[in-house]
């Protein structure tokens, strides 16, 4: 048997990032562009175009009370002030060896911030460039 504990996981975005909300999906990279897609011709005939934009979507969801909500706010201002936002990113089971990286991520969209009268998440978008899947 198997199991799964995401205190074996590591998400680094520029530094460790904690704090992390509860939840199935508390980090979900999605692919930006299908890599083959396929186009038939009038008369049936099927070509493939494979796609080379390595590029994804990062969603980090963290506590409303995480210093790494913080972090991310620096991060994202110094971005849109200087353009010193890009860095580098980085999830990784350490049970399983698996891991997921690029050298060039930043923040894509800013968080809603929600209040209320329980404990909030807030949901960080990065964008990666190239984002490499390693599995040992």
């Amino acid at each position: 048997a198997k199991t799964v504990n995401f205190r074996d996981v590591g998400v680094i975005f520029g530094r460790p990032l904690s704090g992390f909300a509860e939840g199935d999906d508390v980090v979900k990279i999605t692919p930006m562009s299908d890599k083959i897609t396929s186009k038939a011709g009038a008369d049936g005939e099927v070509v493939r175009s494979i796609n080379a934009d390595d590029r994804h979507t990062i969603e980090i969801k963290l506590l409303e009370t995480s210093p790494s909500s913080a972090y991310l706010n620096g991060v994202q201002i110094a971005d849109e002030q200087s353009g010193k936002g890009i860095l580098p990113f980085s999830v990784t089971n350490f049970a399983t060896g698996e891991s997921y990286t690029s050298a060039n991520a930043w923040i894509s969209k800013k968080p809603e911030i929600p209040k209320g009268t329980n404990a909030n998440e807030v949901v960080w978008t990065l964008e990666a460039e190239s984002l490499v899947r390693v599995v040992v």
